[in-house]
């Protein structure tokens, strides 16, 4: 995503789909706890949301660009396109 800067990547899905197929390096942080535990995250970091297929992590990303996050990325097609594109990698 970016060349030779750390990423936050935050899964915004259920602790319970979180725990069933989750990325290397993702973060699981709720949507419904999102808007509470974002106040605690460097807003200026670049940040990575994804969700199942992209729904939550949209509406996650407005809540986050209100609040003062500049560095928003999310990942097209949610997890299951990035499962379908490097899962047996």
């Amino acid at each position: 995503m970016m060349d030779d800067e750390e990423v936050l990547l935050i899964d915004v899905r259920t602790p319970q789909e979180f725990k069933c197929d989750q990325m290397p390096g993702a973060v699981n942080i709720p949507f419904r706890s999102l808007s509470s535990v974002a106040e605690t995250l460097d807003k200026a970091a670049p940040t990575c949301l994804v969700c199942r297929s992209g729904a939550r992590s949209a509406s996650a990303a407005v809540m986050m660009i209100a609040s003062g996050f500049e560095r928003l990325y999310i990942l097209d097609g949610g997890t299951v396109a990035w499962w379908k594109r490097y899962g047996n990698e």
